[in-house]
């Protein structure tokens, strides 16, 4: 009887240590994922941390209807959204490169054009800026562009000798020549300003822009570049700037960014015959 409780309680002691071995094997493989869990950042409570999604390039352009006083005398925007696609965009921006200040700085920002030029342009850059940038210098000799579209002057125009202003623009369009001479160039005119009911310094007035516009057509037509005054379409029967396009009498609206977009590309290919 002895003998059999003995056996009973051995056969009772083997089972329980296998499973108390089981026990521990399967805790120590759970500590083993833990610890590879946290030695690759994640722990037990996280996910893998999911990849960035890739930005959509911008394919439409927000609608809104032109006012009658800004498509006056021209053609509406019916086909924005075919010139601005990206099979067209490739076709025609790629291999460009935009110059200029902070009117530029609204392509780059509201606009697809981004995904397709290149662009040196910021708050406050003046044809100084660019002439004297060494980068900008040697990104013109290096990439040899296609075509470069120059948005300089509203930055110059409290500028006590607009003279200077020409001569400075003269010297980089002919930097752009020596370095790049199968460049295409590009001058667009100064964009007017409606100083109605904003705060706009005593220079900032379209008298001085005409008169800017003028040296930039002269300049032009001497150094053999395209000039493309697109003010017609962005300003009313007394030559200010719309208001519905404008927020701040300077800039435009994010929309409108688009149609200035649309009009460069097609004043362009107009004149690249």
């Amino acid at each position: 009887m002895i003998k059999k409780n003995i056996l009973y309680c051995s056969f009772i002691f083997f089972i329980v240590t296998i499973f108390f071995q089981i026990a521990v094997l399967i805790k120590l493989n759970q500590y083993d994922k833990k610890i590879n869990r946290v030695a690759s950042g994640i722990t037990s409570n996280e996910k893998p941390p999911e990849q960035p999604e890739e930005p959509d390039t911008p394919s439409k352009v927000p609608d809104m209807e032109p006012s009658a006083t800004e498509t006056s005398g021209f053609t509406n925007y019916e086909d924005i959204d075919e010139v601005l696609s990206p099979a067209r965009l490739t076709q025609t921006l790629t291999g460009s490169l935009f110059i200029g200040d902070s009117r530029t700085e609204g392509l780059y920002k509201f606009t697809p054009a981004a995904g397709y030029a290149d662009f040196h342009c910021g708050v406050g850059y003046t044809v100084s800026t660019v002439k004297n940038n060494p980068q900008l210098s040697a990104a013109i000799a290096e990439k040899k562009y296609s075509r470069i579209f120059l948005c300089l002057g509203y930055n110059e125009l409290g500028w006590d000798y607009p003279e200077t202003f020409i001569s400075r623009y003269a010297e980089f369009i002919q930097f752009i020549k020596d370095n790049s001479p199968d460049t295409r160039i590009y001058v667009i005119a100064v964009l007017n300003v409606c100083r109605e009911s904003h705060n706009l310094e005593e220079y900032e007035n379209n008298d001085r822009i005409l008169q800017y516009n003028n040296l930039l057509s002269e300049m032009c037509q001497n150094s053999q570049v395209t000039y493309l005054d697109l003010n017609g379409y962005f300003t009313d029967s007394n030559g200010n700037l719309n208001p519905v396009s404008t927020e701040d009498g300077i800039h435009f609206t994010a929309v409108y960014y688009n149609y200035y977009l649309y009009r460069i590309i097609e004043a362009s290919i107009s004149h690249a015959g």
